[in-house]
């Protein structure tokens, strides 16, 4: 069961609440440097509009140099490319993100740097990640691992918490062989959150509250 309960799992460490900080009183400094938040945040980043033309060439990009694979076979300087050119989306101006409307929609993993089977990967092997929005259940979503004839489906309830985050609460999870089931688990008590930085009709790019970025395509 260890590989089921990664399985397509994209938050599935308890959530842990947010270090605090000292409140400072303001000082005038000699010398003022302008650090980024991205630094410290992957999904804190100041935006900026662009042309319809400029996301479509930065996501189809980032289609080819995603690969194949998920992005498990790419190198750290391949990756270091996907970087650049996620910072590039999420620098980009767009609707409110808790606007858009999930239930109903399937999507298809295309990058992630999750080493687990959240990602894709069981041992040596690489499957099919999908993550599924039922129309007739609202706030349930359903992430699908397939390798081969075998099956992994983790459900869990999703809720927008702000603008750009879902907090997320795992159902159960369930291995099928073919049609047949072998197995379902209560996966109850654990969460998680995701930190939405850019969505529009056909992609969406989170962090889970571990840190793993996660790339999704709409499926046709």
């Amino acid at each position: 069961m260890s590989a089921l309960q990664g399985a397509a799992g994209f938050a599935c460490s308890t959530s842990t609440s947010a270090g605090h900080f000292r409140r400072r009183t303001p000082q005038t400094p000699r010398h003022r440097h302008s650090v980024s938040p991205r630094a410290f945040w992957p999904f804190t980043q100041t935006k900026k509009t662009s042309s319809p033309a400029v996301i479509k060439e930065a996501k189809s990009k980032l289609a080819q140099l995603a690969g194949t694979k998920y992005g498990h076979n790419l190198s750290e300087s391949q990756k270091q490319d996907v970087r650049d050119v996620l910072k590039e989306l999420e620098a980009l101006d767009s609707r409110e993100i808790r606007q858009k409307e999930l239930g109903g929609s399937n999507w298809k993993l295309l990058y992630t740097e999750s080493t687990g089977s959240s990602g894709g990967r069981i041992g040596p092997l690489v499957g099919q990640v999908d993550q599924v929005f039922p129309e007739v259940q609202p706030g349930i979503y359903i992430n699908k691992l397939q390798l081969g004839p075998i099956r992994a489906d983790l459900s869990a309830n999703y809720d927008y918490s702000g603008a750009n985050k879902i907090d997320v609460s795992f159902i159960d999870i369930a291995a099928f062989l073919g049609p047949l089931q072998l197995i379902r688990k209560d996966f109850g008590g654990r969460s998680g959150f995701w930190k939405l930085t850019y969505h529009d009709e056909d992609l969406r790019i989170l962090y889970t509250n571990q840190g793993n970025v996660f790339v999704l395509q709409r499926a046709e």
